[in-house]
């Protein structure tokens, strides 16, 4: 980290690549990177934190397209990056001076990327040559930092074999209702006013992390249920991503809090979010269904917790802190 606050870093140099692939752990990550690293970084390095921060949701986003297991590794240690540096760029976002605080927006939230589309369509009736009409529609959307760094961590939290059981997910996932049938009426609508919109549920039973609400068990089927370590790990990382990014408010002035709106927790409330629902599920059901006690002869030993570690409780700890937040 300290080589990022010696001079500006070109974003094809290999320092780069060497951020994602040494760290082994969350903790190596903490412990080489400290709060004066990014105050500095922010302050006196800006484009190198620019570059850091843009790489990281490039790689996130890279991950989510293409999630082969090779490249578990980097992608998490991009999360813990940025688990890192958020908190750092809220508290600055208020006490730094103007300038870095534009700066700051501007990383995030100032519209960088845009994605053009073109489509050619063909008529087939001639025209007055007798030639075919043809057609050319060009679509452009827009996107910024932010909104990309939630829409990879929402895709992050349902990954097949990264954050859910690969053979849950063959078993239970269903695709999702077709266009036509919505517009046809083949999807029940609502009773209540003739302008409501269609009425389906959105939470793939195959995304849902454990089953219970809206995901019952059934014993007839060969769907295995349960803890597992390594994707229970990895979903940890990627949800104390995601308090971080709804813990701005935490560093507003009090008497701003009534009248504070945060981006971070409107962009990932959105009603365009699709994973919301199945988010809301999978916290529930990890809540509700985890057991302190155990079974086995550990649900006999007093204070088990305080001599054994246990990954599932670290995890259930925080899903209870990203659904606080978001209720």
């Amino acid at each position: 980290m300290s080589i990022l606050l010696e001079s500006q870093i070109d974003s094809s140099e290999p320092v780069w690549k060497q951020l994602w692939e040494l760290p082994e752990t969350a903790e190596d990550i903490f412990q080489s990177v400290s709060p004066s690293n990014v105050r500095n970084l922010i302050t006196k390095q800006p484009e190198n934190f620019r570059t850091l921060v843009s790489q990281a949701v490039d790689q996130m986003k890279y991950f989510v397209a293409q999630p082969d297991h090779e490249y578990h590794k980097s992608a998490l240690n991009c999360v813990r990056f940025l688990t890192r540096i958020m908190p750092f760029v809220f508290e600055l976002c208020d006490v730094a001076e103007v300038s870095t605080r534009k700066f700051l927006h501007d990383t995030f939230w100032l519209a960088t990327t845009a994605t053009t589309a073109t489509t050619t369509t063909t008529t087939t009736a001639p025209n007055e040559d007798g030639q075919s009409n043809t057609g050319a529609t060009t679509t452009s959307t827009t996107s910024c930092l932010a909104r990309d760094l939630v829409a990879s961590m929402m895709r992050m939290l349902f990954l097949p074999d990264f954050t859910i059981d690969q053979e849950r997910f063959i078993a239970l996932c269903r695709p999702p209702p077709r266009r036509a049938d919505v517009e046809s009426g083949g999807i029940k609508e609502s009773v209540s006013s003739s302008d409501a919109l269609p009425e389906f549920p959105t939470a793939n039973p195959g995304l849902v992390w454990e089953y219970g609400v809206r995901v019952p068990f059934s014993p007839t089927t060969s769907v295995a249920w349960g803890a597992n370590a390594r994707l229970e790990s990895n979903r940890n990382e990627v949800l104390k991503l995601l308090v971080t990014c709804m813990c701005r408010p935490m560093y507003v002035h009090p008497d701003l809090h009534p009248v504070h709106h945060d981006p971070w927790m409107k962009l990932i409330c959105s009603e365009k979010n699709d994973l919301q629902e199945t988010l809301l599920l999978s916290l529930l059901n990890m809540i509700s269904q985890y057991d302190p006690i155990g079974i086995g002869l550990l649900s006999y030993v007093p204070f088990t917790s305080t001599i054994m570690d246990d990954p599932r409780e670290r995890h259930v700890d925080t899903c209870c802190h990203a659904l606080l937040v978001l209720l």
